[in-house]
């Protein structure tokens, strides 16, 4: 899986006879930066009016050679827009169709006028399976972790493959199966940008918190502003540092959902003992962990919830790819509750 990423956030400088110039360095990227898109690939980069996204104010394609760390786009925007509300919105050309592996990038909000830049933020807009649209903020600094990183959309398929299936084959299945007096309870760890807690909260009805440290809670927040929750629904975020003894809680959680926090082997123990502790509750509430392997101290973080006492109830593999290409990122999902 790529990304479309602004390196440098879009930015307007006078152009000539009253025209005005947005200006952006791109590159094509996996989840973490560290490998670039392999071939020449045609995107669109368009200037769009910022209240109405189908008001194309200039479009223009250019190619990212293959293995490209930089690409310098340059729009020319008439005169008679200076002062308007815009963005600009980056995506593979139409027309390439060997592609659909490359996630588009939205700027934030800026104005046409000389000098004027958006904010070091990006939005991916994702289409959900029951219609509604994910849309999730993400810096475009070197903070990797406020970024979208490839479980988080393993998550998105994970979530559609079980609400499209009649019969239950994995514990969240059935746990969203149930006849429920109340919306699921449900926390998020290490959530990020938080897109795989919203999305939960925008296919099903629930209480959703989502905790990272302390630096991801102005961008959680500022997602949570964009989501838009089933009906009944709620989402909250909130600070948990897992090194730390957690607040005493009343709150009796259905669902644990931990997304490509187990590649650090130091915090991952510090995981496994807050996972303790929010399992020693009645019911024990069901774990859903998936990730995307990345070296061999992963399995660090398997043994200790072996050593824990947890048990593997299913495990599950997604192709994070068109089709379910088996070329693409093997994202892996596993269920867990602690035994008696």
């Amino acid at each position: 899986m790529y990304y479309l990423r602004f390196l440098s956030p879009p930015k307007v400088g006078a152009g000539p006879r009253s025209s005005l110039t947005v200006n952006a360095v791109l590159a094509v990227t996996t989840d973490l930066g560290d490998d670039f898109y392999p071939d020449d690939l045609t995107v669109q980069a368009r200037v769009v009016d910022a209240l109405d996204h189908e008001k194309v104010l200039q479009s223009q394609t250019h190619v990212c050679p293959g293995y490209s760390r930089a690409l310098k786009v340059s729009l020319s925007v008439p005169g008679k827009y200076v002062s308007r509300d815009a963005c600009v919105h980056v995506a593979v050309n139409q027309g390439d169709t060997s592609s659909d592996d490359v996630l588009d990038v939205w700027s934030t909000q800026f104005h046409l006028t000389d000098k004027q830049r958006s904010e070091p933020l990006v939005e991916r807009r994702l289409a959900m399976s029951n219609g509604s649209v994910l849309r999730v903020l993400e810096e475009t600094g070197d903070s990797i972790a406020r970024h979208i990183w490839d479980a988080s959309l393993g998550f998105l398929q994970y979530f559609d493959r079980v609400l499209a299936t009649a019969e239950p084959t994995s514990e969240l299945q059935r746990l969203l199966s149930r006849k429920q007096k109340r919306p699921l309870r449900v926390i998020e760890l290490g959530a990020g940008c938080g897109i795989v807690g919203i999305a939960f909260a925008q296919l099903a009805k629930s209480d959703v918190l989502l905790t990272d440290l302390d630096v991801a809670l102005d961008i959680l927040t500022s997602n949570i502003r964009l989501a838009s929750p089933a009906p009944g629904s709620h989402l909250e975020a909130s600070m948990l540092d897992w090194s730390e003894q957690l607040a005493s809680t009343s709150t009796q959680y259905d669902l644990i959902l931990v997304s490509d926090c187990i590649y650090n082997p130091d915090s991952s123990m510090h995981l496994v003992e807050t996972l303790e502790r929010l399992s020693k509750q009645s019911p024990v509430p069901l774990i859903l962990v998936g990730y995307k392997h990345r070296h061999s101290a992963d399995q660090l973080f398997f043994d200790r919830m072996q050593q824990a006492k947890f048990s593997t109830l299913t495990t599950c593999t997604i192709q994070l790819a068109p089709d379910g290409d088996e070329a693409g990122p093997a994202i892996k999902f596993y269920e867990y509750r602690l035994q008696p």
